[in-house]
């Protein structure tokens, strides 16, 4: 193991209730880059890898997985030194979980990059009977007064429409982000609901990168996206990735984009 804490740069490795004993050899790497897959930790576990983050004195990007809920999590990241966070889960995070995320989030003086993908299937129709199926929109209200220069969300909307309120907190959330450059979105959305576009009016980044997983825009996408890209008076490049990228609307308005200077990328 020593001679482990000399070569390793990155590392990952499945952290849960039987292997909890691996935190212990962790502790002092020169590693840089660190994925955790995190499973049933107790708040003794959580103890453990508070320690063993705290003593990773080079570590700069944070990737973390995680399999089941464990609020003592949250804890163990309060003031670490990293630059990138990733955090991805197939959970639905309670206001609760929200809270403690925020407090953590917050902490982290010196993170740069943030990442948040929600890696849930989709239900099946017994699931859907229990319940509706909603993305992590709470989870979005984490994302207020930070100071990040780089942001990737991954917005699960399929089976979910977005309410006027839902759009309302997650551009507030986004606006509250004065210090931030690159803001990557990657949309799953079945409902084709054009009023998420609104979440980018007057965001003052200056590089955009929109992932669209859904078959066609409709004359509202292209209306909302039209009222919502020109207010990005910061821009420098746009990179758009659509499986409906012949739309003659959407054309008009790169092109638009285009002849005041924005480097514009598209991909089908």
């Amino acid at each position: 193991m020593n001679q482990l804490k000399t070569l390793l740069m990155e590392l990952s490795i499945g952290i849960c209730k039987n292997n909890v004993c691996l935190l212990e050899d962790l502790c002092g790497l020169h590693v840089r880059s660190l994925s955790l897959r995190l499973c049933k930790l107790t708040e003794q576990d959580a103890s453990e890898l508070s320690h063993t983050l705290s003593s990773l004195k080079q570590l700069e990007v944070l990737c973390l997985q995680l399999i089941d809920y464990s609020p003592f999590l949250w804890e163990a990241l309060h003031s670490l030194h990293i630059k990138s966070l990733s955090l991805s889960s197939s959970l639905k995070f309670s206001e609760e979980h929200v809270r403690l995320v925020s407090q953590s989030l917050l902490s982290l003086t010196q993170l740069e990059t943030l990442s948040i993908i929600d890696f849930r299937v989709e239900p099946s129709i017994i699931d859907l009977r229990v319940g509706p199926f909603e993305p992590n929109i709470c989870l979005w209200e984490s994302l207020c007064g930070l100071h990040i220069k780089s942001l990737s969300l991954n917005l699960n909307l399929k089976l979910y429409r977005l309410t006027g309120q839902n759009v309302s907190e997650l551009s507030h959330s986004l606006s509250s982000l004065k210090q931030l450059e690159v803001l990557s979105l990657k949309i799953s959305d079945n409902s084709n609901n054009p009023g998420l576009w609104k979440v980018l009016h007057d965001l003052l980044i200056k590089n955009l990168s929109l992932n669209c997983l859904f078959c066609e825009l409709t004359k509202e996408h292209v209306l909302s996206l039209a009222d919502a890209l020109p207010t990005l008076t910061k821009l420098d490049t746009l990179t758009m990735k659509c499986l409906d990228s012949s739309n003659p609307g959407l054309l008009e308005i790169l092109r638009s984009l285009n002849s005041i200077g924005v480097c514009v990328r598209l991909n089908s």
